[in-house]
């Protein structure tokens, strides 16, 4: 990579522009006016996200004008647009509404760990699954994740909903069943358990393990010669595997952009393509962390899960790196949008060694929740928007519209 952050630009496909301005309506809200809307307060937010959208299209943010007339935009690049925007000092939503939004969060749970070091959470998780595409009488496999025991999930308590009839795995609800007419169906669950942020683990690694989590090919994992050379560089007067990391953490921090991702545009592999095009999510942005620890002889691994923020719970990726003497050590690239992009020292280093209690649902690459019979289109979307005491993801054919199927995490209740 061999331009100035400044220089990376939205990345745009207008045979994404298919999403109907209300469902971006939607995705705006609640991403800057959580609070708002959980207050009660959407007939105050709804027409300021509104024309945060407005101002967005005078900024040269892209739409296309569907057969009805509506205007249909990108999730992805909508996204990329207000932070783009953002950083660049021309729009104020990202700087006066995102990141306050998520700083808050932050807060929220922070005030609730200061009372309780171990909250103990109650959560339902549904996913309802469209079988839009999927014939009548077909047999199917159909999975949601779960908590699963870890440094983070302690005391689990996973409670089927009893219609579904499904099986708790370590790390699904698993269900088989013959497609009904009936459509769509709900997988559903009420989780318990107990949270903290992972503790440090003095044991050693054992070289089985050690040469499990310096696998050179791992899903988007990948050390390639680029990343070799990069990692190589990247350490130069590094006294040890820690600063290593902080000097990685480091460059994705200043140099690359954070935000949404179209998968179906990835060609190669993930990290050479985050380096050419200088935009990462949370999976990617783990990942390339991941190869860089990697190409340096350092053992690190992929982790999967959701945020415990009351009114974000969302799915999320982060990396942990071992070190020795101190065990797996997270590092997450929330921190990017909570510092500014890196600009905040105050919050810069928030999730690098450390992070607040998530609800794990994977420990890659051993503990996932696996494959089932629905499959996500080549191309597809993901749309996150408010749920009342939580929120609803829905992922669906970024070139039709038609949801696949969407997830919804609700808070019961939590334990202070």
């Amino acid at each position: 990579m061999n331009r100035p952050r400044s220089a990376i630009s939205p990345m745009i496909n207008p045979r994404h522009r298919t999403v109907p301005r209300p469902r971006i309506i939607e995705m705006l809200l609640f991403l800057g006016w959580a609070h708002e809307l959980a207050a009660g307060r959407r007939q105050a937010a709804e027409p300021q996200a509104s024309e945060a959208l407005e101002y967005l299209l005078r900024l040269g943010l892209g739409a296309n004008q569907g057969a009805d007339g509506e205007q249909k935009f990108d999730p992805v690049e909508v996204y990329q647009f207000v932070t783009y925007a953002g950083l660049a000092g021309r729009f104020h939503l990202w700087t006066e509404r995102f990141i306050p939004a998520r700083r808050a969060h932050f807060h929220q749970l922070a005030s609730l760990t200061e009372s309780n070091p171990a909250p103990r959470f109650l959560l339902r998780f549904s996913r309802i699954l469209s079988l839009r595409d999927i014939p009548e009488g077909a047999k199917l496999r159909l999975t949601m994740p779960v908590p699963i025991a870890s440094s983070y999930v302690h005391d689990r308590n996973i409670a089927p909903a009893p219609q579904t009839r499904a099986k708790v795995r370590d790390t699904c609800l698993d269900i088989q069943i013959t497609a009904p007419a009936c459509r769509p169906v709900t997988l559903a669950a009420e989780f318990a358990f107990t949270a903290t942020p992972p503790r440090p683990d003095p044991q050693p690694l054992s070289d089985a393990d050690r040469a499990l989590y310096l696998r050179p090919s791992e899903g988007f994992i990948r050390v390639t010669p680029r990343i070799e050379n990069l990692a190589a560089t990247l350490a130069g007067g590094a006294t040890g595997p820690q600063e290593e990391a902080a000097k990685f953490h480091d460059f994705m921090t200043d140099d690359l952009m954070h935000g949404m991702i179209r998968y179906s545009d990835i060609q190669g592999a993930a990290g050479d393509w985050v380096l050419d095009n200088g935009w990462h999510d949370c999976l990617l942005g783990a990942a390339l962390l991941i190869a860089l620890c990697r190409a340096r002889g350092i053992p690190a691994r992929l982790i999967g899960g959701y945020f415990l923020y009351e009114l974000y719970p969302t799915n999320h990726h982060w990396a942990e790196i071992w070190i020795d003497g101190a065990g797996w050590l997270p590092y997450d690239f929330a921190g990017w949008s909570l510092s500014e992009a890196g600009r905040d020292p105050q919050w810069r280093d928030v999730f690098a060694g450390r992070c607040n209690p998530r609800m794990v649902t994977e420990i890659f690459p051993l503990q996932f929740t696996g494959p089932m019979s629905v499959k996500l289109p080549p191309e597809w979307h993901m749309l996150t928007s408010h749920y009342p005491n939580g929120y609803e993801c829905r992922y669906g054919d970024a070139l039709s519209g038609a949801m696949t199927y969407q997830d919804r995490v609700e808070f019961l209740a939590v334990k202070k």
